[in-house]
């Protein structure tokens, strides 16, 4: 019923078209006409037909029984096509039946058709309908469409010759911005006449996606809201603009009211992750759809700080710009569903294309082909009968674009590269050490980059550690107006504000993502990285490698930072420390066999050695006859009470090389002869 209803909605302005010029109606024509705005489609073709028994060449009842086989669910391409010619040739300066007989061949021929040399009838007849009336809307969106497909042509021949120019107003170039400028001319026409005109909106945003035109992306994503409030096509294509634009708060909200007006068919395109996965995850969905999906996006999503997933948007966008560059309304196919639709929801647009036509006598190949270029692989499509229908080259020679397409759909589902130009790298290190009740801590130190002597931050930043489901299993949030001069850093490279998060989690593999957001300069940081927390209650173990700047005895926690066991700790943020910098170091010790006394006994060796970079000859040589070592060691027995141990380091560097270093420490239990090591990276500057 509801289908029906929206059918009624859209065809009744066609139905008022079709009264003739106003004249009283009377008989089976104007029951005709009656039953057609009431949706009785079978009753009015009934009727026409009877009509037309009695008068061949009624163009009135040619032209409405036109509409019934064009708009109605007794659609017949065939004969749509016979009555409206009737009704023109009855009356061929009628703009009404001129206008239906352009919305036939709308349906019966590809979009390809309206720029065509071979087949003019599209292109022909429009021109025709503006010579009686300058505003008629589908025909200035012809044109309009004529005038893009040539702009896309001549961009394309551009590219090839180095490139398309904007700005140019000659040569190659040159013509596709003047076709481009007449394709919005007519498109600023239709919309004049029909300021609702959805078609038109549709067909003025696609060729800014196409130019890569953001600003007038938006521009017109928001005249379409205005003209169409309740439109959730009108809200989607504004996400898509305001998404590219990087309004991602409102971009979020314009996808959520769109999704929520959709169709239920349409809104499940968007919500299905069926493109963008492999095999083996393909059959977890079979499994718990609702968990994976919810898995899936929240694994994905690149920042934790905000509350939008940017991947999930992300999807959403490559889908509403797929539907506005190759949908084919003449088809009903959405965007996405074409070979080229799918190509761009799962990898983006390329970085450039090209398009070429073959015209190969001698093979027989008379196709169009497009290349899609990536950064590290490329795609070619053919389109066999230049209609505009893509799909991936295949070759009678055995080379095959298909095979090659879908192992790589196999191999990478996916891509998303996640950059948005305000994002700066930072680092960050991550040690773990024994908790309380079987857990793990996690101490995660980072360092934001500021300018030197700046201390006003506006800062707000967190840690994350994530499951392997994605769900968040423990997380710190900070917000940070000013730092302090102790807090700020300077290293050859960079300045970094340093600052710490204390996580807690039970042992097991993890995600770690730390991130920051400054609002006074815009910058943005995210990183993350795979994390296994050990179980420290299973035998003789020892924490991570804390590296640090300064290591002192506390009282307590009143004395400010990091402090574990009685010492506060100012850890340091990525292991670069200057050649006349001391190398602080901490570490624990867990589960060491005490003696009769109730103390353990330990011994711990710590060196510093030049890590070994040599490739090639280099090394064989140093193989062969060894290499001078440079380094720094310390050596120490020590004991305490109980089953664990505190200790830090101290490592003068002062006559080393700048360069890369390996630290080392080898723990041993005196008791009962157990050793371990651990090693951490560090350089010296």
């Amino acid at each position: 019923m509801r289908c029906c209803l929206l059918l009624f909605a859209v065809l009744m302005p066609v139905v008022a078209l079709a009264q003739p010029g106003g004249a009283e109606q009377d008989g089976p024509l104007a029951e005709a006409v009656a039953a057609y705005e009431e949706g009785a489609f079978d009753e009015a073709a009934a009727l026409l037909a009877d009509v037309i028994a009695r008068d061949r060449k009624n163009a009135e009842a040619n032209h409405l029984l036109a509409l019934v086989y064009l708009d109605g669910p007794l659609h017949d391409e065939r004969l749509a096509r016979r009555h409206a010619e009737r009704a023109v040739e009855a009356e061929p300066e009628n703009p009404r039946f001129l206008e239906t007989r352009l919305r036939q061949l709308q349906h019966e021929l590809s979009e390809e058709r309206a720029f065509s040399i071979a087949d003019s009838r599209r292109a022909t007849l429009a021109r025709h309908i503006l010579t009686l009336d300058a505003g008629s809307a589908i025909a200035n969106e012809e044109r309009a469409l004529a005038y893009f497909l040539e702009f896309d042509w001549r961009r394309s021949l551009a590219d090839r010759r180095g490139g398309w120019d904007t700005a140019a107003e000659r040569g190659m170039s040159g013509a596709a911005n003047r076709a481009l400028r007449r394709s919005h001319e007519h498109l600023d026409r239709a919309l004049a006449s029909e300021p609702e005109r959805a078609s038109a909106y549709r067909l003025l945003l696609r060729t800014y996606a196409a130019a890569r035109d953001d600003a007038g992306l938006l521009e017109t994503a928001r005249r379409m809201k205005a003209a169409r409030t309740d439109d959730p096509d009108a809200d989607l294509f504004l996400g898509l603009a305001l998404y590219r634009a990087v309004h991602i708060a409102e971009a979020d909200e314009a996808f959520t009211r769109s999704l929520a007006g959709m169709p239920d068919l349409q809104r499940h395109a968007f919500e299905s992750v069926a493109l963008l996965l492999s095999p083996d995850e393909a059959d977890s969905v079979a499994t718990d759809s609702v968990a994976f999906v919810g898995t899936f996006w929240r694994g994905r999503d690149p920042r934790l700080l905000t509350p939008q997933n940017e991947r999930k948007l992300e999807h959403i966008a490559r889908l509403a710009l797929a539907d506005l560059l190759f949908a084919d309304t003449r088809t009903g196919r959405r965007g996405w569903e074409s070979v080229k639709g799918e190509v761009a929801v799962r990898y983006g647009l390329p970085r450039t294309e090209v398009t070429w036509l073959s015209n190969d006598i001698m093979a027989r190949d008379f196709s169009r082909y497009n290349r899609w270029v990536y950064d590290d692989f490329t795609l070619l499509f053919e389109d066999a009968f230049r209609g505009g229908d893509y799909d991936f080259w295949s070759s009678a020679k055995g080379e095959d674009e298909v095979t090659r397409a879908h192992s790589l759909m196999n191999r990478m589902p996916e891509r998303f590269d996640y950059a948005p130009p305000e994002r700066v790298g930072f680092p960050f290190l991550a040690t773990t050490f024994r908790g309380e009740r079987g857990g793990v801590d996690v101490l995660v130190r980072y360092g934001v980059p500021v300018e030197a002597g700046g201390e006003r931050l506006d800062l707000r930043s967190g840690a994350f550690l994530l499951d392997s489901n994605a769900e968040v299993v423990a997380e710190r949030r900070r917000t940070v107006e000013r730092g302090r001069p102790a807090e700020v850093h300077a290293y050859d490279d960079a300045t970094l504000w340093t600052d710490d998060f204390e996580l807690n989690a039970a042992p097991g593999a993890y995600e770690l993502a730390v991130e920051f957001e400054q609002a006074a300069t815009g910058k943005i940081g995210f990183r993350r990285k795979a994390l296994v927390l050990p179980d420290y209650a299973a035998g003789f173990s020892a924490s991570d490698l804390l590296l640090a700047y300064a290591i002192e005895e506390a009282e307590g926690e009143a004395a400010g930072g990091v402090v574990r066991n009685g010492f506060r700790i100012e850890p340091a943020p990525w292991g670069v420390f200057g050649t006349e910098q001391p190398v602080y170091l901490y570490v624990e010790g867990y589960n060491l066999t005490p003696a009769d006394d109730e103390y353990n006994r330990y011994a711990i060796e710590v060196t510093l050695r030049p890590k070994d970079t040599a490739t090639g000859l280099a090394k064989l040589a140093q193989g062969l006859f060894g290499r001078r070592e440079r380094g720094v060691a310390v050596e120490f027995e020590g004991s305490a009470r109980g089953r664990d141990l505190s200790e830090y380091v101290v490592l003068g560097a002062s006559s080393q090389l700048p360069g890369p270093y390996v630290l080392t420490l080898r723990l041993r239990d005196l008791v009962t002869g157990e050793a371990l090591v651990r090693s951490a990276d560090l350089f010296l500057e």
